[in-house]
C-alpha cells in the first residue's frame, strides 16, 4: 500500500514534467538552425547541453508517467503507444545528445537526421498524450473540414430509438447501458473492476465496489457514481480518468435514472416524464415519447377480405376503414336485438376491429365476454344497454382500450375499479349511471391519465 501510494504521488508529476524534455530539445533543434542560418560562431556545448536536460527530463517524464499508469485508472490498450514511444524519446534524446556532443558518430548528416527523427515521435508522443486526456478529437475537433476529414474520429453514436414505441424501451438496458459501455465499461468490467466496481450489469452495479455501494437509489447527489462523473475534471477521483468524459446530456441521463428508481425491469413508459426530460431523450436516443394510436403498430395485419366484409351487412354491421394505409376498420350495429351469432360474426375480423359501437340493443353481461376477444380494440361505445358491474369486469382483458361510451347503462361505483386497471383507458362517459360524483371526482384525481366524466 506505501508502494502504491508513492507510486501514486510521483506520478501525478507527470504532466508537469513531460512539457521539459519538449522545450529543452525544441529549444536546442532551434538555435541549431539559427546558428547555421545566421552562420553565427556559436559554443556547441549549449546545443549539446539543451540536448542533455532533454534526455534526463525526459527520463523523468517516461518514469513518472510509468508510475501514474500504474494506478489500474488507464487501459493499457489506451496508454500502449504513449508509453513506449515515451520510452523511444528517452532513447532517441540520449542519442541526440551523444551525436550533438561529439561522442557517437554514425554517418554524416546524422544531426538533421536525429532532429527530425526526435520531432516526428514528439509530435506523436503528445497526441497520444492528449487523447488520453481529452478524448481521441481534441486536437482536431475545431479544425477546418478538410483536416478534419482525415483525422477526425466519429464519436460513438448512442443507439437511435426512432421508430421504436417507449412502451418497449427497458430504461437500464436500452438508455443507460450504452452509456456506461462508451464511457466506464472498459475499466469496470469482468476483467478489469478498477476500485472493485464492475458496471457490466445493474446487478453488479448494485453491489458497488471496494468504497461500497455506488448508487444509492432515488438520491443521485449522494450516488458515488454520479458524485465522480460530476467533480471537476482536474480532480483525482473524476471519471472517467482518461478519454472522454461524460456529455453534459449524458450526466443528466444518469441523474434522471438514479432519482427515478433503479430498476432493472422498469419501462420509459411508466415513467412520468417532464418536457425537459422528453427533450433530453429526444436529443440522445431520438425518442419520441408522445404517444401514438394504437392502430400505427397494426400495419402487418393482414389485408381485409372484401367478401367477408359483405357478409357483415347481413348481419345488420355495417364498417367501415378508419385509417389510409392501415387495414382496421370500425363496426356498427344498426339493428335492435344483438345476438351471440353476430357479435360471433364480428370476431371473425378479430384484429381489424378497433372501434365498435353497438347502443340500444339489448346488449347483456355475457355478451361482453365476447366484445371482450377483440385483441386490438380502442374505442367501444355500448350506450343504453343493460349492462351491470359484473358485465364491466369482462373489459379487463381489453389491453388497448382508450375510450369507453357508458351512458345509460346500470354501472355503479364498483366499475370505477375496473376502469383505474384498464392502464390504456383514458375517457369514460358515465352520463346517466348509478356512478355518483363524488366517486368520480375521487377517481379522476387518483388517475391522472383517466377522465370519467357525468355531465355533456
Amino acid at each position: 500500500m506505501i508502494v502504491f501510494d508513492i507510486s501514486s504521488f510521483f506520478g501525478r508529476f507527470h504532466p508537469i514534467v513531460v512539457h521539459l524534455p519538449i522545450g529543452f530539445i525544441f529549444l536546442a533543434i532551434f538555435l541549431e538552425i539559427y546558428v547555421a542560418y545566421k552562420k553565427l560562431n556559436f559554443s556547441r556545448r549549449i546545443i549539446s547541453f539543451c540536448w542533455f536536460l532533454g534526455f534526463i527530463s525526459s527520463f523523468f517524464a517516461a518514469l513518472f508517467g510509468w508510475l501514474l499508469a500504474s494506478n489500474g485508472y488507464y487501459i493499457e490498450e489506451n496508454i500502449y503507444i504513449h508509453r513506449w514511444s515515451g520510452i523511444l524519446i528517452v532513447f532517441l534524446s540520449f542519442i541526440g545528445w551523444g551525436i550533438k556532443a561529439r561522442i557517437i558518430n554514425l554517418f554524416k548528416s546524422q544531426d538533421s537526421f536525429i532532429n527530425y527523427t526526435v520531432l516526428i515521435f514528439l509530435l506523436i508522443v503528445g497526441h497520444q498524450g492528449g487523447n488520453i486526456t481529452h478524448g481521441e478529437n481534441y486536437l482536431f475537433e475545431y479544425a477546418p473540414d478538410f483536416v478534419k476529414k482525415y483525422f477526425y474520429k466519429e464519436k460513438n453514436q448512442l443507439i437511435s430509438y426512432k421508430e421504436k414505441e417507449i412502451d418497449s424501451i427497458e430504461v437500464f438496458s436500452e438508455l443507460i447501458l450504452p452509456v456506461f459501455e462508451n464511457k466506464c465499461i472498459a475499466c469496470h468490467n469482468n476483467d478489469i473492476s478498477s476500485g472493485g466496481l464492475n458496471m457490466i450489469s445493474l446487478e453488479k452495479i448494485l453491489v458497488g465496489g471496494a468504497a461500497g455501494s455506488s448508487i444509492i437509489d432515488g438520491n443521485s447527489l449522494s450516488s458515488p457514481i454520479f458524485k465522480r462523473i460530476t467533480l471537476p475534471q482536474s480532480h483525482s477521483k473524476f471519471m472517467p480518468p482518461s478519454g472522454e468524459p461524460l456529455t453534459y446530456d449524458e450526466i443528466n441521463l444518469i441523474e434522471w435514472w438514479i432519482n427515478n428508481g433503479v430498476k432493472n425491469d422498469i419501462r420509459l413508459i411508466d415513467i412520468e416524464l417532464s418536457n425537459e426530460e422528453e427533450l433530453l431523450l429526444a436529443r440522445l436516443f431520438e425518442i419520441d415519447t408522445k404517444p401514438k394510436p394504437w392502430y400505427e403498430k397494426l400495419k402487418n395485419l393482414e389485408e381485409l377480405n372484401s367478401e367477408e366484409l359483405k357478409k357483415l351487412e347481413v348481419k345488420n354491421l355495417s364498417w367501415k376503414q378508419l385509417a389510409n394505409n392501415y387495414p382496421v376498420i370500425e363496426i356498427k350495429f344498426n339493428g335492435n336485438d344483438i345476438s351471440d351469432d353476430v357479435l360471433n360474426e364480428i370476431l371473425k375480423f378479430n384484429k381489424h376491429v378497433i372501434s365498435l359501437t353497438i347502443k340500444k340493443s339489448g346488449l347483456n353481461d355475457s355478451q361482453i365476454n365476447i366484445i371482450s376477444k377483440l385483441e386490438n380494440l380502442m374505442i367501444l361505445n355500448i350506450q343504453n344497454n343493460p349492462i351491470t358491474d359484473d358485465g364491466i369486469k369482462g373489459i379487463n382483458s381489453l389491453n388497448h382500450l382508450e375510450r369507453l361510451n357508458l351512458y345509460g347503462t346500470n354501472v355503479t361505483d364498483k366499475s370505477l375499479e375496473t376502469f383505474a386497471s384498464i392502464k390504456s383507458l383514458k375517457k369514460i362517459y358515465l352520463w346517466n349511471t348509478k356512478v355518483s360524483k363524488e366517486k368520480v371526482s375521487e377517481f379522476n384525481r387518483e388517475n391522472k391519465s383517466k377522465e370519467a366524466l357525468l355531465d355533456f
